[in-house]
């Protein structure tokens, strides 16, 4: 096997100014302070060069979606929108957000990285039905995208020998028989020919960018030009078996050659063989209901390599997708044992480099790759047809300088090549070609959905039987500075009001005042009961509306509306056009603005359960917990929270107020002042936070009671005396937002004295292996645990994992392995930094990895030794109480605690200096922003706000404690999709 050239990223600008989703628009109530010019840190805002005392209009293509400069901005003369240009880009295949992706990598060859974990939709089609698996504790892996060790993403063209049994050899025993040829390639990516002839230029930009690669570029025969003569081995030629004798010349030193199959391939294949005996044959194959009996047919006739291919959009003629025909065609060449002699390689609808370990899972040795060249080469954009259906175009060919081009192809290449290790590091294979057909090594949406709909429905009456008699104890002492103790119950601490820190919040709505009309009569500020309207003293016109106070169109039903009340027409309500900036499928708008309000006041949430839900299609956003059981009284009296964080009948016997601790964020992946705020409140509320794995700052010190340790794979700060301050140490194997890959801490936020927490290099990326090299087996796991206890005889073990398909057995191994908590981290989690394509491509959702594994632990006879706790997309109380349903005892919390301390969710934790308000930032401008005691007001009030709803729903359901809900699933019904889900009749 030879390993492939070292080639590494250049960066090439692009052409053209990247087109990103916002725009930033200035009013002009705009008073020129350049406070917007403070805070943001991306440059966005300046002055004008020709009078600068006045501001000139934001930049565009610049805004990264962090409101900074809106809600720092007093006169409210900043408004953030959805770019129209963004929107126009592409189409349903080729969106804006890959288009832009591709642009990105193109111009850096990075892995593209961000923060604040998943943001899209819980599944879908096509390439989003497919999660690939990874391996965890019981299965060794390899990481080979920092070097450490290496993964091969070589793939062989053309035929294989069948076995040395067949082969002929004469008397003094040389081989006679002919051995098959082919060609090794180092990325199993092959350049299609592509929808339209994109100009000389961009060919030879092609044709240079494969050559480097050293893999093929399609071109048909009658562009295989002299100017390509310096690239000829790096050329595919596509012909028909009629253009033998004609292009006869160019078969002469063709290297492969690829013959459509509807004029007899095989006599094209013989023929061209007598021209060139080296040349190495592939018969194109279009996808077709039929297609892989047709295959089959070729194969047996001799085929050598078979190219499967389906339009832009990954469909063939009769509507069957690449997908299906694909795993078809597989299948049914290993039936008849004629896999291994042929390479399938399949093109079409491949738009993103998850989309290549996807289509290799499902039978192809290699892809082949189109559209996504001329994005990177930025010589594409989409025109509608008469039918309205979206088709890509040339755009600038004529201007492109071929060897910026290739760099730009190059640069994607690598960035896909590296994604694409990312995923075998993951899966634990060393080799691409082993990923093959291998489906059980990738979960299916559409199977899991419905093996977790029959386990819901099917399952035996012993695991609905929650421990509602475990004894609650606690063998430390919890007081806090005010001398509260935290046994107290939650609901019993009066909340605390705490101010925003901008000026200028997210609202729903709009007033929209008419300034040619309004003649500051003062009415609105009169009649308005919410005080949205306002007039400054000392001031004769009236300020611009307090809009996040308006409660919306509702309230033009009432007479006193300031709609209705002005006598000059002048005002009118919409919706605020924020909500289509902020916000995401997962966390939507009323979601955030609903965690900001709780936390701020303290006071019970106004959504009702069917409102604390998402627009992801899926998991909780599907989910109903019933309201009230039938003939079952609400409960009188007050309603226990708590729950232990030991059921062994060993150790210490600890236990926290309410079924929630705050989950690992390391010092420098946040601001110190957030991690000292999380401590606090941690204190406050009677529960636990944890480190994350970057080290135990000595300002923790005070609240070693309540912080949880943890030991991750890069060992950064783990010393004996952070691990003997501890009641519990927390093992993370793996995280949930990057499964299968080793923690990020880019070299921006590693400033010096969080290297020297670390032990590390400032500047430098730190990057954590996986998993443990000391651990590949339980065996190996086992020994970990009595590591810490031999360090800590009386402390807690946690273990952290994500969720593979083969999740339940790792939890049962981590428990004999004499683990108290098995934490189990979803896919769709939040983190500081994670590569796209590991935030919802590997690994399951949470949701179905809870009721697998709670299952699996109450058939093996221990669910009631163990502590299951959950997380990983948890946004709501409600979302508390359907995870503790589906099988968990509790649930652990990140992202919903930034919620609450003003994160939005724009992913810019990783980027630059950091988040701009102040939160994942280690910069010592950015970080003061929010002071630990702000931020632990602000979380206290989280928590006693979710507390008052967890004991409103559990009275109703006439439960006693929040331990008799676990394992309900008999509690749960669905939102409507047909055919998925089927309700469960309910237990009285």
């Amino acid at each position: 096997m030879t390993r492939p050239k070292r080639l590494s990223p250049i960066p090439t600008p692009s052409r053209y100014s990247i087109v990103t989703p916002y725009r930033i628009l200035r009013s002009d109530r705009c008073i020129n302070c350049g406070t917007c010019i403070e805070a943001c840190i991306y440059d966005c805002h300046y002055r004008s060069e020709d009078d600068p005392r006045k501001m000139a209009d934001p930049k565009e293509n610049c805004c990264r979606n962090c409101f900074a400069c809106i809600t720092r901005c007093t006169r409210e003369a900043l408004s953030m929108h959805k770019s129209e240009e963004f929107l126009t880009l592409g189409d349903h295949t080729y969106t804006p957000d890959k288009i832009r992706s591709i642009l990105e990598q193109a111009e850096q060859g990075k892995i593209p990285v961000s923060g604040a974990g998943y943001r899209g939709y819980f599944d879908g089609d096509y390439y989003d039905n497919i999660w690939t698996d990874m391996s965890e504790i019981v299965r060794p892996t390899r990481d080979g995208i920092h070097g450490r060790e290496h993964i091969s993403t070589t793939v062989t063209l053309g035929q294989k020998a069948r076995d040395l049994c067949g082969m002929v050899f004469d008397e003094e025993g040389n081989l006679k028989s002919q051995i098959p040829l082919n060609r090794e390639i180092p990325i199993p990516i092959i350049f299609g020919l592509m929808p339209f002839f994109p100009g000389h230029t961009a060919v030879s930009a092609l044709a240079l960018a494969a050559s480097k690669l050293t893999t093929y570029l399609t071109v048909p025969a009658k562009n295989a030009t002299e100017e390509l003569k310096d690239y000829y081995s790096h050329l595919l030629i596509r012909l028909g078996p009629n253009e033998i004798e004609q292009y006869r010349d160019i078969i002469e030193w063709a290297t492969i050659v690829e013959f459509d199959p509807d004029m007899d391939p095989i006599s094209g294949i013989a023929r061209a063989r007598e021209i060139n005996s080296n040349v190495l044959t592939v018969i194109h194959v279009p996808v077709s209901t039929a297609v892989d009996t047709k295959i089959l047919e070729l194969v047996r006739k001799g085929a050598e390599t078979i190219h499967l291919s389906a339009d832009i959009h990954g469909k063939g003629v009769d509507g069957i997708t690449l997908l299906e025909s694909l795993h078809k065609t597989h299948r049914l060449l290993v039936e008849e044992g004629l896999r291994d002699r042929i390479t399938l390689v399949a093109s079409g609808g491949l738009a993103a480099a998850e989309h290549i370990p996807k289509t290799i899972v499902l039978g192809a040795d290699a892809v082949v790759v189109d559209i996504p060249l001329l994005i990177a080469m930025d010589v594409l954009k989409w025109a509608t047809g008469e039918n309205g259906n979206k088709h890509p175009i040339p755009k600038g060919i004529e201007e492109l300088d071929p060897r910026w081009g290739a760099s730009r192809v190059i640069n994607l290449l690598l960035s896909w090549k590296d994604q694409l290790l990312e995923v075998l590091g993951a899966m634990g294979l060393r080799d691409v070609r082993r990923l093959r057909g291998e489906t059980g090594r990738a979960i299916f949406a559409d199977e899991e959905r419905k093996n977790f709909a029959e386990r819901l429905k099917n399952m035996p009456e012993s695991a609905t039987k929650a421990s509602s008699t475990n004894p609650i104890h606690n063998d430390f002492n919890k007081k806090n500075a005010d001398g509260i103790n935290a046994d107290e119950p939650l609901l019993q601490i009066k909340a605390k009001p705490v101010p925003d820190r901008f000026s200028i919040k997210q609202g729903e709505w709009r007033v929209v005042v008419d300034r040619a009309r309004c003649t500051n009569c003062t009415l609105c500020v009169v009649s308005c009961k919410y005080d949205a309207h306002r007039r400054i003293d000392g001031k004769l016109s009236l300020d611009e509306p307090i809009h996040s106070r308006c409660i919306g169109i509702s309230c033009k039903d009432n007479d006193w509306c300031c709609v209705n009340v002005c006598p000059w027409d002048a005002l009118e309500i919409i919706k605020d056009p924020a909500d289509t900036v902020l916000g995401d499928p997962r966390w939507t708008p009323p979601l955030l603005r609903e965690t900001y309000r709780i936390a701020k006041s303290g006071s019970p949430t106004r959504l009702t359960p069917e409102e604390q839900t998402g627009e992801s299609g899926g998991g909780f956003d599907k989910m109903l917990l019933a309201a009230s059981l039938p003939r079952v009284k609400p409960t009188d009296g007050p309603i226990d929270l708590s729950i232990p964080l030991n059921r062994r009948e060993t150790g210490p016997k600890v236990s926290i107020s309410l079924p929630i601790y705050g989950g690992g964020m390391s010092y420098g992946s946040i601001s110190l002042n957030v991690m000292l705020g999380r401590a606090k409140a941690a204190k406050e509320i009677g529960s636990f936070t944890c480190t994350g794995e970057g080290g135990y700052p000595d300002e923790l010190i005070p609240y070693s009671d309540f912080i949880i340790t943890q030991v991750a794979t890069g060992l950064f700060g783990v010393r004996e005396e952070t691990i003997r301050r501890t009641h519990m140490v927390e093992f993370k194997y793996a995280q949930g937002a990057k499964p299968g890959l080793g923690g990020h801490l880019l070299g921006e936020k590693n400033t010096p004295e969080v290297a020297a927490m670390r032990e590390a290099v400032p500047g430098t990326n730190l990057f954590s292996p996986f998993p443990f090299h000391s651990v590949y087996s339980v065996e190996d796991h086992k020994k970990h645990v009595d590591w810490i206890r031999s360090i800590h005889p009386d402390v807690l073990v946690s273990v952290k994992v994500s969720t593979p398909s083969d999740v339940d057995m790792v939890a049962v191994g981590s428990y004999y392995a004499g683990a108290n908590v098995i934490h189990l981290d979803g896919a769709y989690g939040g983190t500081g930094a994670a590569p796209d394509i590991a935030k919802k491509n590997i690994a399951m959702p949470i949701e179905y990895a809870t009721a697998q594994t709670h299952e699996f632990l109450v058939k093996e006879g221990i669910r009631d030794e163990v502590v299951l706790i959950a997380s990983g997309g948890i946004r709501t109380a409600e979302d508390v109480l359907k995870a503790i349903t589906l099988g968990a005892d509790g649930v652990v919390i990140g992202t919903a605690e930034l919620v609450a301390i003003d994160c939005v969710r724009c992913g810019n934790c990783e980027r630059d200096r950091g988040c701009p308000i102040g939160i994942a930032t280690t910069d010592p401008y950015l970080a003061p922003q929010m002071t630990a005691d702000w931020v632990c007001g602000r979380i206290c009030n989280l928590y006693k706000s979710w507390a008052i709803y967890l004991e409103e729903r559990l009275r109703n359901l006439g439960m006693k404690n929040i331990r008799q809900l676990r394992g309900r699933w008999d509690l749960l019904s669905f939102l409507p999709d047909p055919g998925t889900y089927e309700q469960k009749p309910q237990k009285i």
